[in-house]
């Protein structure tokens, strides 16, 4: 005999069970379990299974296997009510976790059915965003020849601006590899055909916007144009505005109007003509040129 009575038992395992099985195979065994607050909850329906099924004696209250017990809500009954409503009980232990897996299989079938829906109607675009948002696929700017194609007026003052002051900050202090229009341009060449070219080489395209630039046909209309469709999904900061002159000063620019809706305000600049090299806002100008697509 084992006289467990008047403890603080809730359960027994299934490892207990098992050696108590064994010792009734082996000998004439029985257990006191009175007075202990054993638990019927759903964790432990194979105890109370067990009570009724095993073979060694017990101490229960009016039959061997009946003691008080109580539910995962609380609520004081008995082992040989459980039993009795064994059914009830184990759907209700069973019935939620069947109904959450019933839910999920549910909601994953309808899952599928929208993805297939929406991958048959939009392959080609799927296709394309896939390799847009793998990382080794998008351009990079070790893949251009240059960091940036300078886009300014013709006029002497914009040309100095550009290929003096511009290219000794840029170029010498922050090491930015520019592309120069006057510097690199062969005599002779298709103008449009030589802006197209330099925009495709470039990592980046600065537009240096002032009075001159507004009145040049090829700056601010072929090559804002051609710089507008350089912006694409996977290069959507392609295009670096800068104002050396206040906006509501200049003339109305239709394509650049179209074209700073395309542009993140980060991308505009305001800066002096006499701005010192020393200035922050060269820094900020290097680090846009240069910056990886995250």
């Amino acid at each position: 005999m084992l006289d467990l009575s008047h403890n603080f038992l809730t359960t027994l395992t299934s490892s207990e069970q098992s050696a108590l099985d064994s010792l009734a195979g082996r000998h004439t065994f029985s257990l006191k379990l009175v007075g202990n607050p054993l638990e019927c909850a759903c964790y432990n329906l194979d105890m109370v299974q067990w009570l009724w099924h095993t073979s060694v004696s017990l101490d229960g209250e009016g039959r061997e296997a009946n003691y008080t017990c109580t539910t995962g809500s609380g609520e004081i009954t008995s082992t040989e009510r459980v039993m009795a409503q064994w059914m009830s009980h184990w759907r209700h232990c069973v019935g939620s976790q069947i109904f959450g897996i019933a839910m999920s299989a549910f909601l994953l079938q309808i899952l599928s059915i929208v993805v297939v829906f929406v991958t048959a109607r939009s392959w080609t675009q799927l296709c394309y965003a896939w390799k847009a948002v793998r990382r080794h696929r998008l351009p990079r700017r070790h893949n251009f020849r240059r960091d940036a194609y300078v886009v300014y007026s013709d006029v002497e003052r914009d040309v100095i601006l550009a290929c003096v002051k511009l290219r000794e900050v840029l170029e010498e202090i922050y090491s930015v590899r520019l592309l120069l229009p006057d510097r690199e341009d062969l005599p002779g060449s298709v103008k449009a055909e030589t802006i197209v070219q330099h925009i495709d080489h470039s990592w980046k395209v600065v537009l240096l916007v002032t009075r001159d630039f507004s009145q040049d046909e090829w700056a601010c209309g072929f090559t804002v144009q051609q710089a507008q469709r350089s912006i694409t999904d996977t290069m959507p900061d392609r295009v670096i505005v800068v104002f050396f002159e206040e906006p509501r000063v200049l003339p109305a620019m239709p394509s650049l109007r179209l074209l700073l809706r395309m542009v993140p305000e980060r991308n505009i600049l305001h800066v002096h003509r006499d701005t010192p090299p020393q200035h922050p806002v060269w820094k900020t100008l290097a680090d846009l040129i240069t910056r990886e697509q995250s």
